[in-house]
């Protein structure tokens, strides 16, 4: 704070403690300053926030469940529910023959399992106190690869959890955070990940040979953010976010020979592109002043330069899309989207929280250490 405290939270109540900036410690004791600060049970996030001008804003309210489950829903927003318990679910990839869906599941520890829709069994596929992360499919449904937190790698697993798990790619010195697979090429020689450079801090695209037969090239490695890279069905063009512009948008370029074009897709904000399995759209997320919206555009990917087309909002998205990853995939038939749905609870006072604002929050905050 400009005042010179540090403001945290330890469960449901903020506290502030003096802070010395020079020497770099604390002087004195900490101080409750604010109560009943909503906090989730599983991500540990307390929601508040304080501005430069010293107001604070939180949201009010006990512990709430960050629980979600899955959900088909089709191009009229009309949903049908998938009876898989419930769990704290981020990035599901359905299988290449739609039949199966890996999850990203944080319940308890970060691990993926395997969903299949016609058995409704749950089947889990990385074990271990590494867990596992932001899973992707081979090209041939056979394996999974995803990302091991613990050994720092992107690692490769049979899809029938079958075998030994094989470490394709090790985390990189000067790097941080996670190594995000996003896709296998066609013949599933290469994969194409995310990596964080930390001078500076950026997100790249990158491609590795699974084979060991090349060292992780840079596909995309510029002065801002480039993620969530997706192959189109003919392995010819590759959609990405950017933030190029000041903002994030969805671009297109050749596959692998990424230099030889760019074409803008978006125009006012686009987040976490996905294809249709025959490639004849596009999907991505636009955030907005209002509600996120889904939004559709028409492609024709086989010509000698990308062409799009009648882009359109086609739907509200009051689902998850938070966090870096891609939150949804598309069915087959392109008809029906898997989302991710917060479970609500059906206690209304439990599930109705309001947005509080202390304005110049900083006089009272300095009349309360001051006691």
């Amino acid at each position: 704070m400009p005042t010179g405290h540090l403001i945290y939270a330890i469960a449901g109540n903020l506290f502030a403690v003096a802070f010395d900036m020079a020497t770099l410690s604390i002087t004195g004791g900490a101080v409750p300053v604010v109560q009943d600060v909503l906090r989730g049970v599983n991500t540990r996030v307390a929601n508040y926030d304080v501005t430069t001008d010293g107001s604070l804003v939180y949201i009010e309210g006990t512990e709430q469940s960050d629980l979600n489950s899955l959900v088909w829903v089709d191009r009229n927003g009309g949903e049908t529910p998938i009876s898989i318990e419930p769990g704290v679910y981020t990035y599901p990839r359905i299988s290449p023959n739609g039949q199966r869906v890996a999850i990203d599941d944080r319940s308890v520890a970060n691990d993926i399992w395997i969903w299949d829709f016609a058995a409704l069994t749950r089947t889990r596929l990385s074990t271990g106190t590494s867990g596992g992360q932001y899973p992707v499919w081979t090209a041939d449904g056979t394996g999974i690869a995803f990302w091991e937190a613990e050994n720092f790698t992107i690692s490769l697993r049979a899809a029938n959890n079958t075998g030994q798990t094989t470490a394709l790619l090790k985390r990189e010195l000067g790097t941080e955070g996670n190594l995000d697979a996003y896709f296998f090429s066609p013949s599933g020689q290469e994969l194409v990940f995310r990596v964080r450079d930390t001078s500076p801090p950026y997100d790249d695209i990158r491609i590795l040979s699974v084979k060991g037969e090349f060292e992780p090239t840079g596909l995309l490695a510029e002065n801002y953010t480039e993620r969530n890279a997706e192959l189109s069905p003919n392995g010819r063009w590759m959609a990405y976010e950017s933030n190029e512009s000041g903002s994030s948008e969805i671009y297109f370029r050749p596959f692998p020979n990424v230099d030889d074009d760019k074409v803008q897709v978006s125009s006012v904000g686009g987040i976490k592109p996905l294809w249709s399995r025959d490639g004849s759209e596009l999907f991505y997320l636009q955030p907005g002043s209002g509600a996120t919206q889904l939004m559709a555009v028409s492609v024709q990917p086989d010509g000698a330069t990308f062409a799009s087309s009648n882009r359109t909002a086609l739907l509200d998205w009051p689902y998850r899309a938070d966090g870096q990853g891609r939150t949804y995939d598309v069915s087959l038939d392109g008809q029906q989207f898997l989302a991710i749905k917060p479970v609500v609870s059906a206690d209304p006072e439990e599930s109705s929280n309001q947005i509080v604002i202390i304005l110049n929050w900083t006089e009272e905050l300095n009349r309360l250490l001051s006691r």
